[in-house]
């Protein structure tokens, strides 16, 4: 487990930011199970997961469609819905997570000077989180089954043996028997 200080150094703050920062933060740990919505009002802050997985997804119909698994290191920016489309976006914790999460508006209010190191702060977490998702959207592109599976093996080890198969197998657009099959087989291509 990384800590705080680098896991936003993995972020591109420099010491000084860091040292700016470190005060805001509040460490938090989620159950497995737990789900966040962001037109519920739960994700209203940032937050870097420093261990575990979250599994990000929408419904739509009665039916979830993964957009994402966000593990250790990536920085989940606030979201606040305002369309017209009643989509609900959540995160689900799939594995224990803990993170920590900066609250914004407080350190704005207490220190009006971190306004700029805020605002840097947010942009470098937009760019991994949409850069994570890109990720996984690319995913379903990939022509054969084999090749999804080497990608999430390669993208983090831990990955496989730590959240449910079935989860897995929804975030790379393949059926669970055939996930399981190939995972199983040790097919690289």
């Amino acid at each position: 487990m990384k800590t705080l200080d680098e896991l936003l150094s993995n972020l591109g703050c420099d010491e000084r930011q860091r040292a700016l920062l470190l005060p805001y933060f509040r460490h938090e740990r989620l159950p497995r199970g737990l789900e966040l919505s962001a037109r519920r009002g739960r994700w209203n802050n940032l937050s870097i997961i420093s261990t575990g997985y979250l599994r990000g997804y929408f419904q739509h119909s009665f039916e979830d469609y993964t957009l994402g698994i966000l593990g250790p290191g990536i920085a989940l920016p606030p979201l606040e819905y305002s369309g017209r489309f009643p989509v609900d976006i959540f995160l689900e914790s799939v594995t224990r997570a803990e993170l920590e999460t900066f609250d914004i508006q407080e350190a704005i209010i207490r220190s009006p000077e971190i306004l700029p190191t805020c605002l840097l702060l947010l942009l470098k977490s937009y760019d991994r989180f949409i850069g994570e998702l890109a990720f996984w959207a690319s995913l379903g592109r990939l022509p054969r089954g084999e090749s999804r599976v080497a990608e999430v093996l390669d993208r983090d080890d831990h990955l496989v043996g730590s959240v449910p198969n079935g989860v897995l197998a929804s975030a790379t657009g393949m059926s669970l028997r055939h996930f399981v099959r190939i995972k199983n087989s040790g097919k690289r291509p």
